[in-house]
This record gives C-alpha cells, structure tokens and sequence, in this order.
C-alpha cells in the first residue's frame, strides 16, 4: 500500500499539500476457503443440499466465508487509511478504487457477480453474470422459473480490487411431488388385483406394484406385513428394497429387466438416469429382510396389511397400505339350472340357443368374486374343468350358448372366491335340443263324422271328400 503526497509552496512560502493512494500487488490471488461453500437456502440438508422441495419464486443464495484475497485481508489493503498532517481533508484521497475509506470487502474480495442456468434438459432460462447488491451480504436472492425435475447450475464470480476473480458453481435439483405407488396388489399367476391369500403360509404369497417418480427417481424403498389386532402394530415381516434405477439409458434398463417376471417397464429421469418401475417380492424367512420367523404364517379368516413406503432422490416419502385377507376355503356349492330365471326348468327344446342360470354358491370368508362356466355334451369334473382353456367367466348369474347341431347340452360352472379359489364343478342336469317339427301318423278315432273338404295326403295329392262315417276313422 503507497501513497504520493504532492506538495505545492508559493513564493510567500505557503503551501498545501494533497495525496494520492495506490495498492499494488503483482501476484494477486483470489481463493476459495476449505470447509465453506455456495449454498441454495431451499435446498435441504438431509439431502445434503442438493434438492429442493419447496415451490418458492425467489431462491436465496449464500456463500459466507466462501472466497478471500488473503493477502489484501491479513495486510488490512483496503482497510482505511488515517490522515495525514499537512494534507487537509478536501485534498485527501476520496476518488478511485482506493480512498482514504474502508474498501467494503469480505475477506479481501470487493465484489460478486452470479449467473444462473436451468435445464429440462435443455436450457430453458439463463441469466448472465449480475453483481450483488451489497458486497458484505455474501449473498443474493434469484428470480428462477423452474419446474420438478428441472436442474439449476449456478455460478458466483468472486472479485478482488484488481478485478482478479475466480468462479466456484453449485448445482440444485427441484422436486416437490412425492414418489407415486400404483397397483399394489397380491397376485396368482396371471391374476392380479387380488386381496385375498389362499394359504395361511405368507412365503406363498406374491406381492406386486408399480413405483416411480420421473422427476427425481427413486433412492429407496421398503414394504412391510403387519396385523392389527391389538391395535398395536404385530410385524410379520418386512425388507428394504433396491431402487431399480442406475441405468444410463431406456435400452439399458430394458437389457437389465427383460427377464422381470412381468418384462420390463422403464422410464427415465433427465438427469438421474433410468429406474424399472415393476416391483415383484415372493417374501422369504429372513430375520434381517423377509418374513420374520415364527410369525410367517397368519390365520384363516383374518385381515393383514401390507404397507409399502417409497422414497425419492428428493427425500419425499409416499406410503401406501393394501389390506388382505387369508381365506383357505373355497367357495360352497349352488345349483344349476336348464332355462331362463323365473320360468320351469326345460329338458327338450327345439331353438339352437340355449340358456342357463344359477343360484346358491356362497364364500363366508372372502365372498364370490366371479364365476366360470362352460356348455358342452358332457358334464366337467374339477380336474376336467381346471385343464379346458375355453372356460368363460362372468360376474353374472346367467349365461347362453348358441349351439350348432341337435343333441343334449350340460352347462358346468364354478364359483371363484377372491382368493382365486375354485367351487367343486356343478353341471346342470342338461337340455336335449329337436329341431324336427312332430307329425301324427295312423291317427285312429272312433265315432268320427267331417263335412265335405279338401285334404292333402302324404304325397302331396288333393282329395275331395264329399262324406265320411264309420264307427272307426
């Protein structure tokens, strides 16, 4: 730090004096402070702030203790500088970068500037480098118009009073939306959407559903099986779940799951690569992730609960619950009838077109979700009716069948539980279809008298009778 003091003496021997401060430094040097960093207030901690997961207009931004010229602060460069005798005030130093006054500054830096870029993925809002309005704040606030999943980069340019700078980047993600969870369910084979297990032994059990957040992807999750019968929470189970995702492509995901039992179902974040979104868990004895041991298995008639919870990359928690049932019964048998509801039961029928109904099946546990049937010349037995792949269902009491030729048709039905369990097959008694139309042939009557009339006989021939009596016709 110099300064030059200009002296200026009259014949008389008057003087005054002015002068001039000047800083030089040829090796000026702007750093950044170990230990601190640019930091977006929004963001969140637990997510070692990286995301945001609020839907504020205006972004605050801070860096305390961030930058420093180390050097301009140790040696008190732009502290202020007292005056000197002889150098009256009004001809001081009060222009120019270095006056005779403190040099506002944080540790050694004059200046700020911040600039800010938001990608979905591409650029959809950019602002270039704007100083700060108050050099000792050591921050700002950002106007941003960003949306979930869009990622923010921003940049302060930290000067020292040479203009030597340097630049240090923070980047955010937003995501306000938790996680969703679709189509939790049991399932039996190709059936979904089932409530009710049919075995008491959990490991038996499919449990399956979809999770995803296209935004954020998702970081964790965990399902759990549980009763409630003392309205305290009995676990019978529960795991922490990978997250599927670190694909860095859709073909990736695709190659990774294409043996999933329900094939693959991918889907891609912009900036934290791909997930598979079909989750498929056959619980198994597992005293740190599975069925716990000596609770794997629940009681006939009894409710249970399987409780899902998802977390995104955002820390934003969906849980969702699916009660079920155990119901190792299958549904009682009905009756089956011949004809349509309300009217007598028929055996012999002419039309090709056959109906049915039924009545009476019943499940106490879980009730009778639907029912499959089949018309055929012959009744099913159970073994029968499970292998035969033109089986129809219905929700329904009644059904019809459009029949090709003559012959006795039966109708075999089965009630089907939510438990996907079958009723012991029930068969009508059948209904034998005529079509020919019945004549009369050697009709014989005693006692007979007729008027004079026209007949045809068998053979198309037109007779006149003009009058006919005997004591036998």
């Amino acid at each position: 730090m110099y300064s030059v003091i200009f002296t200026a003496i009259d014949k008389a021997g008057n003087e005054k004096s002015a002068r001039t401060l000047f800083l030089y430094d040829d090796s000026s040097h702007v750093e950044v402070e170990d230990g601190k960093t640019v930091r977006v207030q929004q963001s969140t901690k637990d997510t070692k702030y990286v995301w945001v997961d609020v839907d504020d207009p205006i972004l605050k931004v801070n860096w305390p203790g961030r930058f420093k010229n180390e050097e301009h602060y140790k040696q008190l460069w732009l502290e202020s500088v007292k005056p000197r005798i002889h150098v009256d005030p009004e001809y001081d130093d009060h222009y120019d970068k270095r006056q005779t006054t403190t040099v506002p500054h944080r540790q050694g830096i004059v200046r700020y500037e911040t600039q800010f870029i938001v990608l979905s993925p591409s650029i959809t809002q950019k602002i270039n480098f704007v100083s700060t309005s108050n050099v000792m704040e050591e921050a700002t606030s950002l106007s941003v118009s960003w949306n979930d999943g869009d990622k923010l980069d921003i940049t302060v340019r930290a000067f020292d009073i040479f203009d030597v700078y340097i630049d240090d980047m923070v980047t955010v993600y937003k995501d306000i939306s938790p996680p969703e969870i679709e189509n939790l369910w049991l399932s039996n084979g190709d059936r979904v959407n089932v409530s009710v297990h049919s075995f008491e032994d959990f490991s038996k059990m499919t449990i399956e559903w979809n999770t995803f957040d296209y935004h954020s992807g998702i970081d964790n999750l965990e399902w759990r099986l549980y009763d409630n019968y003392t309205k305290t929470d009995i676990v019978h189970g529960h795991a922490n779940l990978h997250s599927q995702g670190n694909s860095e492509n859709i073909t990736d995901c695709q190659n990774k799951y294409g043996d999933a039992p329900r094939g693959p179902s991918c889907y891609c974040t912009s900036f934290h690569g791909c997930f598979h979104k079909h989750f498929y868990v056959k619980p198994k004895i597992n005293k740190l992730s599975g069925l716990i041991t000596g609770k794997d298995k629940g009681v006939h008639d009894s409710d249970y609960y399987i409780e899902v919870t998802v977390v995104n990359k955002a820390l934003l928690k969906t849980t969702v619950v699916k009660k079920i049932t155990i119901d190792v019964s299958p549904p009682h048998e009905g009756y089956v009838h011949d004809g349509i509801r309300g009217d007598p039961e028929i055996d012999f029928q002419q039309d090709l077109h056959i109906d049915a109904h039924w009545e009476g099946f019943f499940d106490r546990e879980s009730g009778v979700e639907f029912y499959q049937y089949i018309f055929s010349d012959h009744c099913f037995n159970n073994d029968e009716f499970k292998a035969n792949n033109e089986t129809k269902e219905t929700y329904n009491t009644f059904a019809s069948f459009e029949a090709s030729t003559e012959g006795t048709y039966f109708v075999s039905v089965v009630a089907v539980n939510r438990a996907k369990e079958n009723s012991n097959v029930v068969c009508s008694d059948g209904v034998t279809i005529m079509t020919t139309m019945p004549y009369i042939q050697d009709f014989v009557m005693s006692g007979a008298k007729t008027r004079p009339r026209l007949i045809r006989d068998n053979d198309g021939n037109v007779w006149f009778w003009i009058m006919f009596y005997r004591d036998t016709l």
